[in-house]
């Protein structure tokens, strides 16, 4: 949204509160001074370069939801 809407993403955290994760955007109206690549845009540019604990414990917990989807599927056939 906010690439196709002109908002330059300029800040994300990411923290965990009462066992839920939110991820907290920053942005200001502008053009965006870098296009990013698919796993910038689904992870978020500016966690991954971070990676702290709570982006770790939410992508591993999304990996094994996959995880057990993809096996579900197998098992399926």
């Amino acid at each position: 949204w906010l690439l196709q809407n002109e908002w330059e993403l300029i800040d994300e955290q990411i923290l965990e509160e009462d066992g839920k994760i939110y991820e907290v955007l920053a942005a200001e109206r502008g053009t965006p001074y870098k296009p990013y690549n698919e796993s910038e845009l689904l992870l978020g540019p500016f966690l991954l370069k971070k990676k702290n604990a709570v982006f770790v414990k939410k992508w591993s917990s999304e990996l094994k939801g996959w995880q057990n989807i993809l096996n579900s599927m197998d098992k399926a056939k």
